[in-house]
């Protein structure tokens, strides 16, 4: 069976009930039917959902009426009393329209491309100079799993799919393995969200690049002063640098998304 979008239940807070538990009057209720008897296998007792209006009697006091099994149409009635609640309005008005750079959005996670473009890059050399150096930046995968931010670089300028081999960001302040990027002492936006990409973006374009943090940042090595280097020599170049000259990272991007998610909840 197909899933089900999840309904966006609003739940007040214990101390919001009390302060306003006069406007709270029982609609409906819904009971849980478990049948007798060991389960089998790895499945749990059979179970079905009623749903059953909430009567008045002539002293008062709310009765549970007779209830119907719960169906699509039963839970979208469920579903448009609780979309009546002020949280629930906020979220429908919200939903975000994703770009065609958008790869993934996930709970606590946003994956996105970025396609190589003109934009200054910012360095520190080893002595403290700055360097605005104006280059055709590569083309870059950029994704934020729990405000944790990771890039890679991939080969060309069409929209990655899952098989898509990925490689070293040829950056720096970028560790080996899956990319993690050092974000030092920069403000991090404080969602992984759709909304905050532009956000994220600026985090790895508008703050200095400092040093390497691994071996491979560029294929065969390079030192700070050599990376420095190599995108010195790439200002005014029309084109971002060849994937030539990047380390493979012997994984494709579904491979990829995996095991920075697994990354994150072994190393939180």
């Amino acid at each position: 069976m197909p899933k089900r979008k999840a309904l966006p239940i609003h739940v007040p807070s214990t101390k919001s009930v009390i302060e306003s538990a006069r406007t709270f009057v029982p609609r409906m209720a819904i009971l849980i039917h478990q049948a007798d008897g060991p389960s089998s296998g790895h499945s749990n007792k059979a179970a079905l959902l009623t749903l059953h209006p909430i009567t008045e009697s002539r002293d008062g006091v709310p009765h549970i009426g007779p209830g119907t099994i719960m169906g699509e149409g039963e839970g979208r009635t469920v579903g448009n009393i609780l979309l009546q609640s002020e949280d629930a309005r906020t979220y429908s008005r919200t939903i975000p329209i994703l770009s065609e750079h958008v790869l993934t959005v996930e709970p606590d996670a946003v994956t996105w491309f970025v396609p190589a473009h003109r934009a200054l890059m910012h360095c520190l050399d080893t002595k403290g100079k700055r360097h605005a150096l104006d280059v055709v930046w590569p083309h870059l995968i950029l994704r934020v799993v729990r405000r944790t931010l990771y890039v890679v670089a991939v080969e060309s300028a069409h929209r990655p799919c899952a098989s898509t081999p990925l490689f070293a960001a040829p950056l720096t302040n970028i560790s080996a393995g899956v990319g993690r990027m050092c974000t030092g002492s920069a403000v991090l936006p404080r969602s992984s969200s759709v909304d905050s990409i532009p956000s994220w973006d600026r985090i790895v374009t508008q703050t200095y690049n400092t040093h390497v943090n691994h071996g491979s940042t560029l294929r065969g090595g390079a030192s700070n002063e050599q990376l420095l280097d190599f995108w010195k020599g790439r200002v005014g170049k029309r084109t971002p640098p060849s994937a030539r000259r990047y380390t493979s990272l012997q994984m494709n991007l579904s491979q990829w998304l995996k095991q920075t998610t697994t990354e994150r909840e072994i190393d939180p």
